[in-house]
């Protein structure tokens, strides 16, 4: 029988959005600073071998996004597309809009959906990187004697992964209904408790496991935060019979959709990550902490830059629903000069004060020499640039980067891999990072979500001012 709720889905909101960009800043900070707020406390306490360690498990951790493969963007976009009104999904481009109203069967069907697809990745997250990450930990332990707590640390940290893994439906949902403020709120209790747990846990107890334990509470506390938060969601599918062929199709429709945005993330994992393991087993866990450090730094900064797509992500993909090209445009125009704006700021700093500040606190370990850092700046501006492209692409439900993305992940992952055969420096390792990018990716991109989006270069400014309104200020 099919059921559909008279009503607009009061989910998608409107108005009221005035505080959602504070409660933003300080989430997605929060969400992904949570290793620089630790940074001095850690660097002081835990010895470079351990650091490096620890930085590890945190490299590990994007290989359980990895596994998610795409999903979780294409689920939570086709929540929105739901709850705007479409009474089915397509595998390729935009469904068409059905007037507003919620069709629960169709919302039903998916958030079934959407619990096989994460217990099914959780299991694959258990098996997958407790072996092969216990694989790769054990090879790294004798590269130094300092091994003191790593595998309990590694036991708390594989079980918190998979805790999340089978949880991040909740998310999507989330997301999808574009309770942005929730979703970041989630991030603040989250990563609050991790970081009091862990420095007061450092004080007395100075070791990995420490900070393993602390995450592993965290995670708890955002799936308690995550499920009170979406109960009323929950309820409007609650009356329906979920189909399961209903819900096998809908797997089969989004599969080739998220398959693509899993490949692209794995291309970016290659290209931009995987350089710490090459890194690390190439010149020893000890001399790889400060090329680590660096390395974590400039990813949570390139996080926080992407924070003014995560604001609009949804309004984005409802006004792709309803044919809204102004809003597509100006919300993307803010993107770019958002993120660009901030990481430079963020970048000149970390220049001028990253080592004195890491000096001041005694830490071991330093920033690495002044020409990878201003290399390594210049590739993260680039690359924000690029991710914002592709955001924007992906919200008319296409991904035709794939292949070129994917593309440069491998000649990264060859020359990264050359560059340890031969012995080179951190500057080698950080340069093929730069150059296989831009080749392509760094100016492709931008190009085709300008030419997508009606954007120009002459209306970029007043575009992301009046986008600004729209994000900052709540403007419809």
């Amino acid at each position: 029988m099919h059921v559909e709720d008279d009503t607009k889905a009061p989910l998608l909101k409107k108005g009221g959005r005035r505080f959602d960009f504070l409660f933003g800043l300080v989430g997605t900070f929060l969400h992904v600073g949570t290793g620089i707020i630790m940074l001095p406390v850690i660097a002081a306490t835990l010895t470079p071998s351990a650091l490096t360690f620890w930085y590890v498990f945190m490299t590990i951790q994007t290989l359980a996004l990895l596994i998610e493969f795409g999903f979780t963007p294409t689920l939570a976009r086709n929540f929105t597309y739901v709850f705007s009104g479409a009474n089915r999904l397509q595998a390729e481009g935009v469904p068409e809009s059905g007037g507003g109203a919620l069709n629960r069967d169709l919302f039903a069907s998916l958030l079934r959906a959407s619990r096989w697809l994460y217990a099914g990745m959780a299991l694959i997250v258990a098996l997958l990187l407790g072996v092969g990450g216990t694989i790769y930990l054990t090879a790294l332990a004798r590269t130094t004697t300092d091994v003191a707590y790593i595998w309990p640390a590694w036991a708390a940290f594989i079980f918190a992964l998979t805790l999340q893994t089978n949880f991040n439906w909740q998310m999507c949902v989330m997301v999808g209904a574009d309770r942005m403020r929730q979703d970041y709120e989630n991030f603040i209790f989250a990563r609050s408790v991790q970081v009091v747990l862990s420095l007061a846990g450092l004080y007395f107890f100075p070791n990995i496991l420490t900070l393993a334990v602390a995450y592993a509470v965290s995670v708890m506390v955002s799936r308690l935060h995550a499920w009170l938060v979406i109960r009323d969601l929950l309820r409007l599918g609650a009356g329906v019979r979920p189909d399961t062929k209903a819900a096998i199709g809908i797997l089969r429709t989004i599969m080739p959709m998220a398959a693509k945005l899993g490949w692209v993330t794995l291309g970016e994992f290659f290209t931009n990550r995987f350089s710490l393991f090459a890194v690390s087993l190439a010149i020893g866990a000890a001399a790889a902490a400060e090329y680590a450090i660096t390395m974590q730094i400039m990813i949570v900064l390139l996080a926080i830059a992407q924070m003014g797509y995560s604001l609009a992500g949804p309004r984005l993909a409802s006004a792709r629903l309803t044919g809204d090209s102004q809003a597509v445009r100006e919300l993307y125009a803010f993107c770019i000069v958002f993120g660009v704006a901030l990481l430079g700021v963020s970048f000149a700093g970390l220049i001028a004060l990253g080592e004195p500040i890491l000096r001041l606190v005694g830490s071991d370990t330093l920033l690495p020499p002044l020409p990878v850092l201003i290399l390594l700046s210049a590739i993260f501006l680039l690359t924000t640039n690029m991710q914002s492209a592709m955001n924007i692409i992906t919200t008319g439900n296409e991904v035709p980067h794939m292949r070129a993305v994917l593309i440069t992940g491998i000649a990264t992952t060859l020359g990264v891999i050359a560059v340890a055969f031969a012995k080179g420096n951190l500057l080698a390792f950080v340069a093929v990072q730069g150059v296989t990018q831009l080749a392509f990716n760094f100016w492709r991109w931008p190009v085709y979500a300008f030419r997508d989006s009606g954007l120009t270069l002459g209306s970029l400014w007043g575009s992301a001012i009046a986008g600004g309104r729209r994000v900052v200020l709540g403007h419809a």
